[in-house]
């Protein structure tokens, strides 16, 4: 479901591009390539632009955890559609932060095969016994309770996925 509170018209067009943000303040884009260590340059990026924008540090630590999880699946299952093997396929993700009054919002950007982890990924079963649950699985169930507003959609061949996180903390 498309929510407009998401900003959806915020950025500038092209997909998968870096940008700007439009009339709402600062911002960054990042581009990761596919190595678990780059999500230490997104978080560190992030926590100076939380830093310099006097953010809750509670909402900038769930938003870390949200992205470091979803980019992580990216570059884990991402393997872009057609790619000979997933030894040989390189996927990287475009990450944009920008903050709007009482939000910081996020847009991931990858070229991997077509997935909503919100309405794909199954819900785990957190009342099982640890020894009954599968191993994973939890990722994404983090993301729903820690970032207010999710949404996904493919754009070409392009996997989109923004996320709001609201700054008013408790």
């Amino acid at each position: 479901m498309r929510d407009p509170r998401l900003g959806f018209n915020t950025v500038a067009p092209g997909v998968g591009e870096p940008r700007e943000v439009i009339g709402l303040g600062d911002g960054f884009t990042l581009t990761l390539a596919s190595d678990l260590a780059e999500i230490s340059r997104l978080t560190e990026r992030l926590a100076r632009f939380g830093r310099d924008h006097d953010l809750p540090e509670r909402a900038v630590q769930h938003m870390t955890l949200a992205l470091d999880e979803l980019i992580t699946n990216v570059v884990e299952h991402g393997t872009p559609d057609g790619a000979p093997d997933a030894a040989n396929a390189e996927p990287t993700v475009n990450v944009h932060l920008w903050l709007e009054p009482g939000w910081l919002h996020a847009e991931l950007v990858d070229a991997g095969r077509a997935f909503d982890p919100f309405a794909q990924a199954k819900e785990p079963d957190i009342e099982a016994d640890l020894e009954d649950r599968p191993i994973g699985g939890l990722g994404v169930h983090f993301v729903r309770t820690l970032i207010e507003r999710t949404n996904y959609q493919r754009s070409g061949n392009n996997n989109v996925i923004r996320l709001a996180k609201s700054l008013a903390m408790d």
